[in-house]
């Protein structure tokens, strides 16, 4: 998979100019088999991804100002409408000593920038009734996804990285060149600090499957 996100980076970087006014890699002839959108979010219950990093610190959905230590579960796929039920853990400038903030939300695959066949975002219906979408940039479908967030960095846009739980603590490289490659901000946010974390983790490990 090393040598698949070479060549997408290098790909992306060779093609140099937008098509018909959308990022470079929103390219689905090109780039579409990496972005399938409903293989990242269409996970057995099993795998738990986290929040690695991001550019940008806080979310104007779920997770509130200074969010860390973000953790997803996915049940309930839904085949025919493409959906699943994410089950959120996480912790924030609001949550108390010694707990953590869990948050239930329908997430559907959905197209964006024009794709005909690929489903290469996600839509996140929120609690309030709102709904978000982020497009995938890159998944290698096992280790870790990379997400363009637009209404992040009050509308500036930002990028996720999301890493598989079995990979957290040895995040691969080409993850992390991609988040910081196709990101080019200067500051970032580590998101998932083991010390920190380790309330989520035991949490998320203690948790039974939720029920949509």
């Amino acid at each position: 998979m090393l040598l698949s996100a070479s060549l997408f980076t290098l790909t992306v970087a060779i093609v140099g100019v937008s098509v018909d006014g959308y990022p470079d890699w929103a390219n689905e002839k090109r780039f579409g088999k990496f972005q399938d959108a409903w293989t990242s979010i269409g996970q057995d219950p099993s795998v738990i991804y986290y929040l690695a990093r991001t550019d940008y610190k806080d979310d104007v959905g779920s997770w509130g100002e200074g969010f860390k230590c973000v953790a997803v579960r996915e049940t309930n796929k839904n085949d025919e409408e493409k959906s699943v039920m994410s089950h959120f853990f996480y912790k924030n400038k609001q949550t108390p000593e010694g707990e953590v903030n869990e948050v239930t939300e329908k997430v559907t695959a959905i197209k964006e920038y024009g794709y005909q066949d690929v489903y290469n975002a996600i839509q996140y219906h929120l609690q309030n009734g709102n709904t978000l979408n982020d497009t995938l940039v890159f998944s290698d479908g096992v280790s870790c996804d990379l997400f363009q967030v637009p209404y992040a960095n009050s509308g500036a846009g930002g990028f996720e990285l999301w890493v598989n739980g079995a990979n957290i603590r040895n995040i691969p490289k080409y993850c992390d060149f991609l988040f910081k490659y196709f990101s080019k901000k200067e500051e970032e946010f580590t998101i998932y600090n083991e010390d920190d974390c380790k309330d989520v983790v035991e949490k998320v490990n203690a948790s039974k499957e939720p029920h949509a």
